[in-house]
């Protein structure tokens, strides 16, 4: 049996008759010794006994007779149960062992959602594309089916799932949001806010759309109205991790690493499977130099992810101050073997070199970012730079040449460089200051 929920999901089984109106889609259930917060379908008085709420789409799940009718209705609450307590992966293990699931729609689309938040994206396309040939209008599974198609890269199908699901409800809050995230991905950002004000007007307890369209500020570079709109979501669901976490985002925008780190501990409170919290975490620690937590947080986003490069990044810059660069060496080289394509792994692992007073592979890192990346003009600049930087001690033809390259690529280094005459007493430095001016 479920846990503690059996004897009153069997109990529910057993009160049917009881169910206004005899109505064969309804099932009554008793939640007196349950939490006082469950949810089957929308909101439930708590003053009554008995709780008798719709399972659209349910068509009598007492299918079969004896002990199948009755696993039916266990493995239903406690699917539901699991669902709706955040605990999906138990939802899923329970809802398949209900007989016949696809009879049931609405049993049928939570399973699924599931599933879509586990990325089995082939699974939920197949299975909506086959509920939607027997009942094209419905818009949960069209909206479902747009958001696996955006998942997944293909936009335009997206969209056009979305348009298909509000031409049949045109007073869908959540797809109305969903519709506003596909133009804000587009760059469309007027069509973008239209969407989310509409999911706003006809709910405003909507969270997915206050996140929203505090992404849409946090693009604009807006970061008050962002927080503000992070902070409605948040404020409608305390458990919404990605809110909580694009809040801390925008706090280190505002220049408040104090209130960054609250929000991206709150985050890993909510969900200890954020690398990105525990990863930004670290490296805002590693920058107060509170060295043991920058360690204990970046290791942890490490146990996670170990294959994401701003984890390797940061850990190999935390071994860089805690002067093991051997190790700083040996994440730089796996996060540039990870992704090729990517300069900045091979830039720093030059300056690993470089400090570490290795001038042969230093240059070597160096040329490759200027020979493999020239589609990374930054990268490209920076290693200029930094080829500067190495034959400024004993090249300066060279050096002056480098530091030119770095200037027409960006023009940041031109600063770089009157900080570095004001700071260093660089031999040759009439001439760098006549490449300057």
């Amino acid at each position: 049996m479920l846990n503690n929920n059996a004897s009153q999901i069997i109990y529910g089984y057993y009160s049917f008759k009881e169910c206004e109106n005899d109505n064969k889609d309804k099932i009554c259930y008793n939640y007196r010794t349950n939490k006082s917060k469950f949810y089957i379908y929308g909101a439930i008085q708590d003053d009554t006994t008995y709780r008798m709420k719709p399972i659209i789409g349910m068509s009598d799940i007492r299918n079969g007779s004896g002990q199948q009718g009755i696993d039916n209705i266990v493995y239903m609450f406690g699917g539901l149960t699991a669902y709706f307590n955040n605990k999906h992966e138990s939802a899923i293990r329970i809802f398949e062992k209900i007989s016949n699931l696809s009879e049931y729609w609405t049993l049928e689309y939570l399973y699924i959602s599931c599933q879509f938040d586990f990325k089995n994206y082939k699974l939920v396309e197949t299975v909506c594309l086959n509920r939607l040939k027997t009942d094209s209008s419905n818009n949960y599974f069209w909206n479902l089916l747009g958001l696996t198609y955006y998942r997944t890269g293909m936009y335009s199908k997206a969209k056009e799932c979305y348009v298909k699901s509000l031409a049949m409800n045109s007073n869908s809050d959540f797809i109305w949001a969903n519709l506003g995230i596909y133009y804000l991905h587009q760059s469309d950002s007027i069509n973008a806010k239209k969407c989310f004000d509409k999911a706003i007007k006809l709910n405003p307890k909507n969270e997915n759309a206050w996140f929203a369209l505090g992404n849409y500020y946090l693009g604009k570079k807006n970061h008050i109205k962002a927080k503000e709109h992070f902070e409605n979501a948040i404020n409608i669901n305390s458990k919404y991790a990605d809110a909580t976490a694009n809040l801390a985002l925008t706090y280190l925008k505002l220049k408040d690493t104090t209130n960054s780190l609250i929000c991206y501990n709150e985050t890993i409170e909510i969900d200890s499977n954020d690398w990105g919290a525990w990863n930004t975490a670290g490296f805002l620690y590693l920058n107060l130099n509170q060295l043991t937590l920058a360690k204990k947080y970046l290791e942890k986003s490490f146990e996670i992810a170990p294959n994401e490069i701003p984890v390797l990044l940061y850990l190999a810059k935390l071994n860089m101050k805690l002067l093991d660069y051997n190790k700083a060496v040996e994440y730089y080289q796996k996060a540039s073997q990870i992704n090729i394509h990517n300069g900045i792994p091979i830039n720093e692992l030059g300056i690993c070199y470089f400090i570490m007073k290795d001038t042969i592979n230093a240059i070597k890192m160096f040329n490759k970012v200027i020979k493999d990346y020239s589609d990374q003009p930054k990268i490209v600049a920076s290693g200029f730079y930094n080829l500067g930087l190495i034959y400024i001690s004993f090249d300066q033809p060279k050096a002056v040449f480098y530091f030119q390259k770095a200037i027409s690529l960006d023009s940041l280094y031109k600063q770089n460089l009157k900080r570095a005459i004001i700071n260093n007493r660089w031999p040759f430095k009439k001439r760098i200051n006549d490449i300057i001016k």
